[in-house]
């Protein structure tokens, strides 16, 4: 019933104002030849750390669909140093490879606004500091795909959202 991994965001209604990046990079390591976590979410143009934790060589590969983010093909020595890169575009579920263990997956979501989250082991989800309005959430799942939902936020207090696939 629970659904970890799902990238979960305000999809439409905040117009076109436009949020700074957050300047804390988000790490993406190579751990036990699985990336971890298996899913993040950044801002464009914020930081995503690549590292490589493990005693083996690894790859990150990824190829966006979005024209204007980057292509990354690179190796990383065993235990070796961070690869850093930011996207310029929003994309969801943008799959990141190795190209040595092709079991390795993991998934980069670009939000355009600061109003995101990745759900957790008990698919709970917090998105804080969305101002007051109506908004169009949507729920991205690697296989499943999106769902989406309607949200007023008030002035003061929370709401809650539930999605379910």
């Amino acid at each position: 019933g629970k659904l970890a991994n799902v990238y979960v965001s305000v999809k439409d209604g905040l117009g076109n104002k436009m949020y700074a990046p957050s300047t804390t990079p988000v790490v993406l390591d190579q751990k036990g030849c699985k990336y971890v976590p298996h899913v993040i979410a950044v801002q464009v143009g914020q930081a995503v750390e690549f590292t490589n934790s493990d005693p083996t060589m690894h790859n990150i590969h990824m190829v966006p669909q979005i024209a204007g983010n980057p292509q990354i093909d690179i190796s990383q020595p065993p235990k070796g140093g961070t690869t850093s890169r930011s996207f310029d575009h929003p994309e969801t579920m943008m799959p990141v490879r190795c190209n040595n263990h092709p079991w390795m997956q993991a998934f980069i979501n670009v939000s355009a606004n600061p109003f995101f989250a990745v759900t957790d082991v008990e698919g709970r989800f917090m998105i804080k500091g969305v101002p007051p309005g109506t908004y169009t959430i949507a729920a991205d799942q690697e296989v499943a795909g999106e769902k989406t939902a309607t949200v007023t936020v008030p002035a003061k207090g929370s709401v809650t959202v539930d999605l379910s696939y």
